[in-house]
């Protein structure tokens, strides 16, 4: 019943409340009680001052064979052992349920930790149950009824000198199971059971509050959760199901005008608990279902500040609508606006499986935010970047500036990536950031990336005469070859551009470019830039062609027909390795071609 979870650092208090400090050294045991706010648990941002709290008990989490027989034992403190006034709802130690109310003086928004202590074991401790303390008058409570009853008995109030509310029509089977303890269940007959009360209810005219837990049964017309007034139509203030809908309709009467709010449709459903609340401050009506709000509009007038005689649960003061029909629990009624806050805190922690309370100790988190410093590596080194974000719930990296580079997997708090060639020094800008419960963090880390890797160097072959018969190898000479293959990018890109007679081709990064089958006579410029992921070295030469010709038949060139020359990662020349090798056939007058390999 009590949710449990990871507790991540807190601010729950419990501050000064009218109690008296006890010595506890009597009692055999103590359990503490943590309190969840955050959106874990009951999503409840503000503070929510002098809040009465929900401690349910079952056999799960509390021990009952070893406190008194009706919990006279029972006692309640902040964890420094200063005394908290609580009352108790119901207690059951046969059955192993007790449900009681505990005044907490500050409950703190978005937070997690320890609340309250529970102490029992002390076999001669008289009962201390004082629900006056909890429900105040100066806390701004006028009416808590927690119902359920045997027989036609009167359903007493637990705010000191409030009205009971007395059963009308009972017929001693109202007393059923509800959210918190016992509830009444009302026979939606006619005339049909309901509560009544002569408390005036004069104090609520600027600031207004009812609460009840409702699980319905019918969608009879105008049926009654509460209706304060004199008479029909006489200085009334009632909450109600709409007449012919699922809508929940406000509404308060001064003199003979009547002003109302109504929610939207699908408010209420049929077998379900939810706690329905209204407020109103000054003008301003709001209506909440299960801790959120529904709906919010402008009376034309204040509640109007008078005695009402005529006050009932259930029932409506006009005689042609219909009684309620369903279950009802915990109707409140307060001379105070409550907050949205209060609402919602109330909800979290009155429902079943509540989300407020853990008995469960907190496992603490400290949040850390830590980034790695700002580095500078070689091109083609291993990036790895470890970050700290303890306690996130979300985290990731993102490239900001320089280099641009694309992040496969972000959402990491240890980054590994291969830095890429580049043409001259450079650097790029990373951010890590994380999100956590009240805060967003983040951090930017700047990557110098060094040019190191070694250009190629080359010459190209001097000027020469071709016969045209045999083949010919235009081969550059790499000056630096081994200085590339012992670096980061031994890769070599090669690219071939012939300008004049029309040729067939085979290429090779460091074999060099094979000529054969000239169709022409003429000057062919042959020109290569080589780079290997870098800035492109350049050179070239002229062939001429003395006359066209097939090839020869002598040389290490020599080819069948339908063969392409090719070459080896060793550079040495071999036959048929670029079976799909480019034939180049420039326009008429353009007498260009371009192809391009790689080693």
């Amino acid at each position: 019943m009590f949710h449990t979870g990871r507790l991540c650092l807190l601010s729950v208090l419990i501050a000064s409340v009218p109690a008296i400090a006890d010595d506890y050294s009597a009692w055999a045991h103590q359990k503490d009680i943590y309190f969840d706010t955050s959106p874990d648990g009951a999503g409840v941002s503000a503070d929510v001052v002098s809040f009465p709290v929900l401690v349910r008990l079952t056999a799960a989490d509390f021990p009952f064979a070893q406190a008194r027989g009706s919990g006279q034992d029972i006692r309640f403190s902040k964890p420094d052992g200063t005394a908290l006034p609580f009352e108790i709802d119901t207690y059951d130690s046969a059955a192993g349920t007790a449900a009681l109310w505990v005044l907490a003086d500050t409950v703190k928004g978005n937070s997690k930790g320890t609340l309250l202590r529970l102490h029992w074991g002390n076999p001669s401790a008289a009962a201390a149950s004082e629900p006056g303390k909890v429900f105040s008058h100066s806390n701004g409570f006028a009416a808590v009824w927690h119902l359920g009853g045997r027989y036609q008995t009167a359903r007493p109030n637990a705010v000191p000198g409030g009205m009971e509310a007395v059963a009308g029509n009972y017929d001693a089977d109202e007393q059923t199971r509800g959210v918190i303890g016992f509830a009444d269940s009302l026979d939606g007959g006619n005339p049909g059971d309901f509560l009544q009360t002569w408390q005036p209810f004069d104090s609520v005219s600027r600031e207004f509050t009812f609460s009840v837990w409702a699980n319905p049964a019918s969608t009879a017309p105008g049926a009654r959760f509460m209706d304060f007034g004199n008479g029909a139509g006489k200085d009334n203030v009632y909450l109600s199901r709409s007449n012919g809908g699922d809508s929940l309709h406000f509404e308060i009467w001064n003199g003979s005008h009547a002003s109302s709010v109504t929610t939207p449709g699908g408010t209420l459903v049929l077998g379900e608990w939810q706690l329905f609340a209204v407020t109103v401050s000054g003008k301003t009506a709001r209506i909440y279902r299960n801790g959120a709000e529904i709906a919010a509009g402008d009376l034309d007038d204040t509640i109007p500040a008078l005695t009402r005689g005529s006050n009932f649960l259930g029932r409506s003061n006009w005689a042609a609508d219909a009684y309620y029909q369903g279950m009802l629990d915990e109707p409140e009624v307060s001379a105070a606006t409550r907050t949205p806050d209060w609402i919602k805190l109330a909800y979290a922690n009155q429902q079943p499986g509540q989300t407020l309370l853990s008995f469960a100790p907190p496992v603490l988190c400290d949040i850390r935010f830590l980034v790695p410093a700002d580095t500078s590596l070689p091109e083609g080194s291993a990036l790895r970047l470890s970050a700290t974000a303890d306690c996130a719930d979300q985290f990731q990296w993102s490239w900001v500036d320089g280099l641009p580079l694309r992040l496969l997997d972000p959402e990491v708090k240890s980054l590994s990536l291969a830095l890429p060639r580049v043409t001259a020094d450079t650097a790029m800008v990373l951010r890590f950031s994380a999100h956590f419960r009240d805060s967003a963090r983040s951090r930017d880390v700047r990557i110098a990336i060094r040019n190191v890797a070694p250009d190629p160097l080359f010459t190209m072959p001097a000027d020469k005469a071709w016969n045209g018969r045999d083949s010919m190898l235009i081969r550059p000479v790499i000056t630096n070859l081994s200085l590339i293959q012992a670096s980061p990018f031994p890769d070599l890109h090669a690219v071939w551009t012939l300008e004049g007679v029309q040729v067939d081709t085979a290429s090779g990064a460091d074999e060099g470019l094979w000529l054969f089958s000239p169709q022409a006579q003429g000057d062919l410029k042959v020109s290569l830039c080589l780079d290997n992921g870098g800035p492109a070295e350049c050179g070239s030469m002229t062939v001429t062609v003395a006359e066209p010709s097939a090839l020869g038949a002598s040389g290490a060139g020599k080819l069948a027909q339908g063969e392409r020359a090719g070459y080896d990662v060793e550079g040495r020349f071999r036959r048929d390795a670029f079976r799909a090798g480019p034939r180049f056939a420039p326009t008429r007058g353009s007498s260009q071609a371009r192809t391009e390999s790689h080693r």
